[in-house]
């Protein structure tokens, strides 16, 4: 019997947008900008394990591409996440409604300014385990491990769930149930199942 819930946040909980929010550049000019802040850069995935700190990337890539100094400078500034990083509200509501008889948790590759900005939403749940502070990330599988020895979970009583398959992948191989998020109903569905 499921008993847990764990959740991803990017794709999940939060839309991915990145240089597809600064809507007056080039669709590549957003490609590129958006591989200078997300899985692509080496340096950005040193940001997402917590070995640098955002404020300090995006110093390094506005001197580094001082041509996209506005662009860089919007993406890294706090007060434009609920552009760059917007909360889904139907995934926000259906996790409240599910609090009621699941333990809800997160496991997500998260930046340190991304936490801060969903902390309050967060802290409305049971726990998580979050990469820039834990130095891991997903697919490794010490990353689960984290979360499911740190609350104590039965891997075979929580489901988890995460856009990217290969994140689903790692949660089964530790007998947990996972399933590949789609929208809110890919979660009813595996819930009734």
């Amino acid at each position: 019997m499921i008993k847990n819930i764990v959740f991803d946040i990017g794709g999940v909980l939060a839309e991915e947008v990145n240089g597809r929010a600064l809507t007056y550049l080039t669709a590549a000019e957003q490609e590129q900008l958006s591989d200078l802040v997300y899985f692509k850069s080496p340096g950005f995935i040193e940001v997402i394990l917590g070995n640098d700190s955002s404020a300090n990337y995006s110093a390094k890539m506005i001197e580094r591409y001082p041509n996209l100094e506005k662009e860089i400078s919007f993406l890294f500034d706090p007060k434009n996440l609920p552009i760059t990083y917007p909360i889904k509200k139907q995934t926000l509501d259906l996790l409240y409604k599910l609090h009621d008889n699941y333990k809800i948790y997160f496991l997500s590759d998260m930046i340190d300014m991304s936490y801060d900005y969903l902390k309050g939403i967060l802290q409305d749940f049971d726990g998580g385990a979050y990469s820039f502070q834990e130095h891991l990330k997903k697919p490794n599988p010490a990353f689960f491990e984290t979360l499911l020895n740190r609350y104590h979970l039965d891997p075979t009583e929580t489901i988890f769930f995460d856009d990217r398959e290969k994140n689903v992948v790692a949660a089964q191989n530790l007998n947990m149930k996972a399933v590949i998020f789609t929208d809110v109903d890919s979660v009813l569905n595996a819930l009734k199942g």
